[in-house]
């Protein structure tokens, strides 16, 4: 069996595969009858995809996040490409090896590369001169390792990839090293240590990133508490003599960092560290995603379509080299 990657599907073409089955949605026609909605992606990209009368069963055994083979006919829709499919199963276990694949080259992974940017973490994370501070972080990152290394940046809004929370932590820092040298009245110890654990409960609110969906506690809790629970728990447990103050306006980081009520923020930011932090988490986080749309946008014109992060189209360039 041929092997067709997204980024080789075209409209009219038969493909097979193996993807990321990357969101689902059951829905229904208007005639009542049930379908499946999804996203499938790969390391080269990701597409729509639909299955009609879909059985029900069929909900039972697929989960956002787990990777499964599909097959279908690539169709054109309101100008962009979409792949009707006939089937949608669970890829079974050492099937992927059997046709010369391994597990990153279907899932979407960070184009970067993950032990220089866990490399260049630790590195900024030695650089703390707080030695409560950096004890905190380098405990939190060494518990937690292999977590860092391979979840998701979150489940439906930034760096949707395997790696994508160190992608994200790892593009925070470098910025913040910059941002803390040029605004001197930044704790500077205090704003990395804060860049390093903002999103630390999402560790404990993503199940993983074979199996992208919420724990029970991020369901009922969500990372932001989470995150700070966990800061709280590792200070008491390790840290006995981390001096209050410093703990309370690290915790008000954490529980700050969205910045705003309206967007899960249990507090505004109300000192400069956190002030900073919230801005510059919203700028990497609003970066990735106008260039994921760019980069994964299926329609055909030098325009993107319209999507519910971006409700306008994003110049994608005229395709043609600059002289």
């Amino acid at each position: 069996m041929k092997l067709t990657r997204i980024s080789d599907i075209e409209p009219g073409s038969t493909c097979k595969g193996f993807y990321q089955l990357t969101r689902m949605d059951r829905r229904t026609t208007r005639n009542g009858d049930p379908f499946l909605d999804c996203l499938l992606s790969d390391r080269t990209g990701r597409i729509s995809a639909k299955w009609w009368n879909v059985p029900e069963a069929a909900f039972d055994w697929l989960n956002p996040g787990m990777v499964v083979a599909a097959a279908g006919e690539a169709q054109e829709y309101q100008n962009t490409v979409q792949l009707v499919v006939d089937q949608i199963t669970p890829a079974r276990e050492g099937q992927l090896e059997r046709f010369g694949l391994q597990y990153a080259d279907v899932v979407p992974s960070s184009q970067y590369d993950v032990d220089q940017m866990w490399e260049d973490v630790m590195e900024i994370i030695e650089s703390v001169e707080n030695v409560h501070l950096r004890d905190l972080v380098w405990r939190i990152y060494h518990q937690f390792e292999e977590e860092i290394r391979s979840h998701p940046g979150s489940i439906k809004h930034h760096h949707l990839y395997r790696g994508g929370f160190l992608e994200h932590v790892w593009s925070l820092v470098q910025l913040g090293t910059f941002v803390a040298d040029h605004y001197y009245e930044l704790d500077r110890g205090l704003f990395l240590a804060g860049l390093l654990l903002h999103d630390i409960g999402k560790l404990l609110e993503i199940k993983s990133d074979a199996e992208r969906q919420y724990t029970d506690e991020g369901q009922f809790i969500g990372h932001v508490i989470l995150g700070r629970d966990l800061v709280r728990e590792t200070v008491g447990n390790y840290i006995p003599e981390f001096p209050d103050d410093l703990l309370v306006q690290l915790e008000h980081i954490i529980l700050a960092h969205q910045g705003d009520p309206d967007h899960g923020s249990p507090k505004r930011p109300s000192t400069l560290e956190a002030l900073v932090i919230s801005r510059l988490d919203h700028l990497d986080t609003t970066v990735e995603q106008f260039l994921s749309t760019l980069a994964h946008d299926s329609g055909t014109t030098d325009w993107t379509l319209p999507t519910r992060t971006f409700p306008y189209p994003l110049y994608k360039g005229s395709g043609e080299e600059q002289e």
